[in-house]
């Protein structure tokens, strides 16, 4: 079963994407800092997904 996702805010999440942007690991990060970064990317990634996602939708809405 799909989880309802709130309105999702273009402004906000393209704010995340500037802010932990896809870069390879800095050899001086500690693991547990990269692994903290994975897990910062991975959610924009989500969320820029789910905007996308989104979008599409209500293009199609108003074909209808």
């Amino acid at each position: 079963m799909a989880r309802k996702v709130p309105p999702l805010s273009y402004d906000l999440i393209q704010a995340l994407d500037s802010t932990y942007p896809s870069l390879p690991p800095d050899p001086k990060d500690t693991e547990r800092e990269i692994w903290m970064k994975a897990g910062e990317r991975r959610l924009v990634s989500r969320l820029l997904e789910l905007l996308r996602l989104e979008s599409n939708s209500s293009l199609l809405d108003d074909d209808e």
